[in-house]
């Protein structure tokens, strides 16, 4: 049995569950919270955004769209995320499990003992000098809502051997 090896991005990395975004976005809203989660939230968020404005931790935003697309306030939840994130996104999940099985199945013809995992393959670019040139800028502006997926998708399934000479 091979061991799979999953590389992390250098930064350490949060990943926000859409619960957390919709909390948020109640709050920004002015609904009825606890007064202890909307503490909690309130200072989550600020520590989120003050250490991704200083480089020193990446948050980016997955397809949390799809748990709440079409419900009320949408747009508030999705301008929260791009607020966490600072407008850094994974690609999407399909793409995401293609670059891996791609990457197994290479290494499986090669009879390779480990699968190495690089952790660009969840990225379309750079995250880590996305998130400096981001934290460069005066203003900072984000589109949020859902991406064009059919877009994002074609082309975006990596190739096997580059990602693979990137490892050695």
């Amino acid at each position: 049995m091979p061991k799979v090896i999953a590389e992390k991005p250098s930064l350490p990395t949060l990943w926000v569950d859409t619960a957390v975004g919709i909390k948020l976005a109640r709050i920004q809203e002015g609904a009825n919270v606890q007064d202890i989660a909307r503490h909690r939230m309130v200072k989550l968020k600020e520590l989120v955004v003050k250490l991704g404005r200083s480089c020193k931790l990446l948050c980016p935003q997955g397809e949390q769209e799809f748990e709440y697309l079409g419900r009320d306030h949408d747009d508030t939840r999705s301008r929260e995320f791009a607020a966490l994130s600072r407008g850094i996104r994974m690609l999407p999940r399909q793409a995401v499990h293609d670059s891996q099985a791609l990457i197994a199945m290479a290494a499986y013809v090669d009879g390779d003992d480990e699968v190495r995992l690089p952790s660009g393959i969840y990225f379309h670019t750079e995250p880590i000098r996305e998130l400096q040139e981001i934290s460069k800028q005066k203003c900072f502006a984000s589109s949020y809502g859902l991406p064009p997926m059919p877009l994002e998708m074609h082309g975006e399934l990596r190739d096997v051997q580059a990602l693979r000479r990137t490892e050695t």
